[in-house]
């Protein structure tokens, strides 16, 4: 049986030194004691040999990605990682990795070439996080292929820990409430790719069931099934952007009136009531929030904060705002025309953010119990905590 190193896992830090150093045939330095003890730097020169030997055979001019023959290595000790390209525009490319996991911890690239790990299934949840031992093994599995099935963008420890106190109100008997935001009708075309089969164009909006709101549609009848196996009686709300009428930007792209606008968002209401009648409440947002008045007061509220630089509660930063950006640049310019600088897409960012963080502020003071359900983009997320804590779970999304 292969030995359990978790406690003694190879650090990032050492893991991306070493690595660079065999790519480029360079002597590896590394600082005292970056290496387990039963880890030697002979075993590291080893992986060097190796290395050289794989590269010889791959017979390569330029390899894509540069990980490509560690990658090919740790296939030959885990014949069930694999990996892919994601995205690839000229010299920048995201390559998607399976994630093992040892004892709820991820292994590094060099853990996984050269320590004996006793490897764990990646779909199961209590592989995953710590907080899954406080389910019972039937409700974890089942939750586990419910995440699968939906494509669920998996949280971090402290967000799946959250959503495990939630879920044990539920089992205790106490009523839940499962929160979905979805955007207006926008016009959309179709990508050929298969991950991200739609693109917003935003030249029209429609009265039927927009992208988002179609993610959330097809996703509550599994999750109801569910809960109702464990007896868990859940509330289904959707929350409809309404607010985005109250924007003239938005309107004169659009072409539309105010008025003709939320027209048009009823007639979503009403296609959405239909295609999933076991959700209890379609609401507008500002039906939450007492009108349009109560909304715009509360809009300022939060953009004033954030170009402060007042985060609240979140896990927001400088930094991550800087992340958010470069995730949402595309979409922000296929709805607002590209910008020429910086300061227009933090603009952008912070008066979407603000809209964010006052939606968390009007579930958690209208639902007890409550959980937002997100089909957009997941970056935007830290925001719904700005004001108050709410849990979220995320779907990937369709665009």
């Amino acid at each position: 049986m292969a030995k359990d190193t978790s406690d003694t896992l190879i650090s990032m830090k050492t893991s991306e030194k070493t690595l660079r150093a065999i790519r480029n045939n360079l002597p590896i330095e590394l600082e005292p004691n970056a290496l387990p003890r039963d880890i030697s730097i002979e075993r590291i020169e080893q992986l060097r040999v190796q290395y050289q030997a794989k590269l010889r055979v791959m017979n390569e001019s330029k390899l894509v990605p540069r990980n490509k023959i560690f990658y090919e290595l740790i296939k030959e000790r885990h014949p069930t990682f694999s990996w892919e390209i994601v995205n690839h525009r000229g010299n920048f490319m995201i390559v998607q990795v399976d994630r093992f996991y040892v004892n709820n911890c991820h292994p590094t690239l060099l853990s996984l070439l050269i320590q004996d790990l006793s490897i764990s299934q990646k779909h199961k949840l209590r592989y995953r996080y710590v907080c899954i031992k406080d389910l019972t093994t039937d409700f974890s599995e089942d939750l586990s292929q419910v995440m699968r099935i939906l494509s669920v963008v998996y949280p971090n420890q402290t967000t799946m820990k959250n959503i495990v106190l939630w879920l044990q109100q539920g089992l205790a008997g106490k009523k839940l409430v499962m929160i979905s935001p979805v955007c207006p009708d926008y016009s959309f075309e179709e990508t050929g790719n298969l991950k991200r089969p739609f693109r917003y164009t935003f030249n029209k909006l429609g009265s039927g069931i927009g992208l988002v709101a179609k993610r959330a549609v097809d996703a509550i009848p599994i999750l109801d099934n569910f809960f109702k196996k464990y007896n868990i009686f859940i509330e289904y709300v959707i929350a409809m952007g309404d607010f985005e009428a109250h924007t003239q930007s938005n309107l004169n792209r659009l072409n539309l009136t105010e008025d003709t606008f939320l027209s048009k968002l009823k007639g979503s209401r009403s296609a959405i009531q239909q295609a999933c009648p076991i959700v209890n409440n379609v609401s507008m947002v500002t039906e939450l929030c007492g009108g349009k008045e109560n909304w715009l007061n509360l809009l300022q509220l939060y953009r004033n904060r954030l170009e402060k630089h007042d985060f609240g509660q979140s896990s927001i930063t400088k930094k991550t705002m800087m992340g958010i950006i470069k995730a949402r640049k595309k979409l922000y310019d296929q709805w607002y025309g590209e910008r020429s600088s910086l300061e227009e897409y933090i603009t952008l960012l912070i008066n979407q953010g603000a809209e964010y963080a006052a939606m968390g502020d009007i579930f958690s003071k209208n639902f007890s119990n409550a959980l937002i359900l997100g089909c957009d983009h997941c970056a935007m997320e830290p925001f719904y905590t700005i004001a108050s804590f709410i849990p979220t779970l995320y779907l990937q999304p369709a665009y």
